[in-house]
């Protein structure tokens, strides 16, 4: 296979974002089958990728003799797309029938999204260290417009953070890399030279400071704001920002950072590992903290990602192979959750126009298909058998009892995944007993008066990912499967 094909998944979405504004549609059938026909094909080109993945590196422009921007698609890579293949086409459907009560928000919308999509491809395929950063940050550009609240100013001063910060930081620990390593291509299990080590002080600080650029898009603590922010943003977009494209994008070049530029031999023990690890411990257990006390449904699930993909992260830093594999499975499960949940929140909104947890009681019986999708994704959340959250969250606590064998850090990873998990329970089950428990003598018919749930273009992708979390769960081998071969030294990497 021709390695130009790799160019093909990030030049689709920009011609479709490009054509948007400068077509005219005959109504607004015409305009869902131009934007839901470039998703799916996108997607549809995606996995194909995955599945035969074209051995070989693409350069598309070679800056010096050690830096460069390229594509390439790698067991990791391909992970990372077939998961974005799949979900992408979820929001457009259920954006499609959100923005249909403000069609004047419709080709804005999608113009973003379509831009968005074509970048977090370009993460998934990038080939070395600069052509990530690249992506991400345009990634971050190409979402910031679709921020806008429900009613409110775009939220540019907390994306102007992780914008302004994370580019700093990335493009500090980028120049540092280049400077004392050399080639900074990705290479299962590392790319430092023999003699790496020789200042090994510094190395670590590069480690740390590419650790904390990448991690503001995964809200790592102290910089947390951003998803914060984006909570109130409409309901495919948060479930763009927080479970699919944005956050998911940071995890990935964390994964890509320690595992195929620094490696797990050259950092494991170190003070940035010890560091970044502690960091994503304190992150897992205050993001549920701060989730269980907030009473804003959306901001709820917005704390919830942010202790969510924290686990993603202690999987990654056990710097073990069943770790990373368990990480990443963690990551499309909790995507798979996160974007139905968001979904279910903006259905709510959409049908009420209410937000907080207090205004929901017995709407459990208004809304019943809503609401059954909420219980089986806040199930799957919270790692209930045989949901998909169990499956990645068990494999995910094996790694670090393993880990825990020969460091003590993989006991602390546990200690912090099971604290976690168990706020988790009780901030998912709080909005499900508003929603049904509303209490003795409650006037159920006056508090459903006018409630219902909403469109078949919103009900459809509720229901198929709600349904998915039970499947994945029951039939979690062909998944596990995949990201187990996706792993450094477990799948025959592409051959640059």
């Amino acid at each position: 296979m021709d390695d130009r094909v790799l160019l093909l998944p990030i030049l689709l979405p920009a011609l479709a974002a490009a054509a948007l504004p400068l077509r005219r549609f005959k109504g607004r059938t015409g305009f869902c089958a131009f934007a839901g026909g470039a998703v799916l094909s996108n997607s549809a080109l995606l996995l194909y990728l995955a599945a035969r993945p074209p051995v070989g590196t693409l350069t598309l422009l070679r800056l010096s003799h050690d830096l460069s921007l390229a594509l390439r698609l790698d067991g990791a890579g391909a992970a990372f797309a077939a998961l974005l293949a799949c979900l992408c086409p979820f929001v457009a459907l259920y954006g499609l029938g959100y923005m249909s009560r403000t069609p004047h928000r419709d080709k804005p919308f999608f113009v973003c999204f379509a831009l968005a999509y074509g970048a977090a491809a370009g993460v998934a395929l990038a080939a070395n260290l600069t052509t990530l950063c690249l992506f991400c940050q345009l990634l971050i550009l190409a979402v910031l417009p679709i921020t806008r609240r429900e009613g409110q100013r775009i939220a540019e001063v907390a994306f102007s953070l992780p914008l302004g910060w994370g580019v700093f930081c990335t493009l500090l620990s980028l120049a540092f890399a280049t400077a004392f390593i050399g080639n900074v291509d990705f290479v299962p299990g590392g790319c430092l030279p023999a003699d790496a080590l020789r200042k090994p002080d510094l190395l670590y600080l590069i480690y740390l400071l590419g650790f904390l650029g990448f991690g503001l898009e995964t809200a790592v603590l102290p910089l947390r704001g951003w998803p914060v922010a984006s909570a109130e943003a409409p309901a495919p977009a948060s479930a763009l920002l927080n479970a699919v494209a944005v956050a998911n994008a940071g995890v990935f070049a964390i994964i890509r950072l320690t595992w195929y530029v620094f490696g797990p031999d050259a950092l494991n023990g170190s003070w940035a590992h010890l560091a970044a690890f502690a960091l994503a411990c304190v992150t897992t257990v205050y993001g549920a903290c701060m989730a269980l006390s907030s009473q804003r449904l959306k901001l709820r699930l917005a704390w919830s990602t942010i202790g969510q993909l924290a686990y993603v992260l202690l999987g990654t830093l056990l710097l073990t192979p069943s770790g990373l594999s368990a990480g990443m499975t963690q990551m499309a499960a909790h995507a798979l959750i996160k974007a139905n949940l968001y979904f279910c929140a903006g259905a709510i909104l959409c049908q009420s126009g209410r937000r907080f947890l207090f205004d929901m009681r017995g709407w459990g019986f208004g809304m019943p298909a809503t609401f059954l999708a909420f219980l089986l994704s806040a199930l799957a959340l919270v790692g209930l058998p045989p949901m998909a959250g169990f499956i990645a969250k068990w494999r995910l606590g094996i790694a670090a009892a393993s880990a825990g064998a020969s460091s003590p850090i993989g006991f602390f990873g546990l200690a912090a995944m099971l604290t976690s998990a168990l706020l988790t329970t009780f901030y998912v089950l709080q909005v499900l007993c508003v929603a049904v428990m509303p209490g003795r003598g409650f006037n159920l018919r006056a508090a459903n008066y006018g409630i219902t749930d909403p469109g078949p273009a919103m009900l459809i992708p509720i229901g198929l990912l709600a349904a998915s979390a039970l499947l994945l769960g029951l039939w979690a081998d062909p998944v596990l499967g995949f990201f187990e071969r996706a792993v450094p030294g477990t799948l025959p990497e592409a051959i640059p």
